[in-house]
């Protein structure tokens, strides 16, 4: 009898327009198996069963029940470990993440801007630019250091506070041949929620990469939100 067959809404199996319910599958495999340790128990000694034969019998014989179980055992494996997983996630809903960009928005609050020059160079800086492209503040590296972090505080060169909004940040150094290369930057964007579908972090609607992400922190309040 077979196990592989539809159930229908009171839980019976269906072949040949016959309905069979767990329990009579179950007994019939019971007894399915009594007649195959029967026969193990009776083979004669020149004529044994293959150890291969058997396996695939055993298997053929594995009753509904079990089947179902296993089936079962599965699915709540996987939605013990989905589970697991999006309780791990939630973790970091509220934190910030320090993530590979090259935009930045600014909200009042002071900005952390991290990069790594890949050589010692003669100049370094990172430059800060408007939505339209226009230069706001030109922060300056130190040279003698590969990895810098620096703190923008909203003020463009003329000391004056920047408008709320995104803006462009871009690393730029010249190598010892006096080549102006560009650097990578990276900054901290914050984690508003989880994608129920992909099981991933999101900033603003955006998906962040975990293999990107170099770390986390608790969001800092600006002086200026302070009472």
């Amino acid at each position: 009898m077979r196990t592989d067959l539809p159930l229908n809404k009171a839980g019976h199996y269906f072949e040949n327009n016959h309905a069979f319910s767990a329990m009579d599958i179950h007994k019939q495999a019971e007894l399915n198996m009594k007649l195959f340790l029967t026969y193990l128990k009776n083979q004669t000694p020149d004529d044994k069963v293959d150890t291969q034969q058997m396996m695939n019998t055993m298997l053929t014989m594995m009753t509904a029940s079990q089947q179902l179980a296993a089936h079962q055992t599965l699915k709540d494996i996987h939605e013990t470990q989905k589970n697991s997983h999006h309780m791990g996630m939630m973790r970091y809903v509220g934190s910030e993440a320090m993530v590979p960009t090259d935009q930045i928005s600014f909200d009042s609050n002071p900005i952390t801007i991290k990069t790594q020059l890949p050589s010692l160079p003669d100049d370094a800086c990172i430059m800060i630019s408007d939505c339209h492209g226009h230069l706001v503040r030109h922060i300056p590296l130190d040279h003698h250091q590969d990895i810098q972090t620096v703190t923008w505080d909203g003020l463009d060169d003329q000391g004056e506070r920047v408008p709320q909004g995104r803006y462009q940040i871009v690393g730029y150094m010249k190598d010892t041949d006096h080549q102006e290369l560009t650097i990578p930057c990276s900054s901290y964007v914050s984690i508003d929620e989880i994608d129920n579908r992909t099981q991933t972090l999101l900033s603003k609607g955006q998906e962040i990469d975990m293999k990107n992400i170099q770390s986390f922190r608790k969001p800092k309040i600006s002086p200026f939100l302070k009472s």
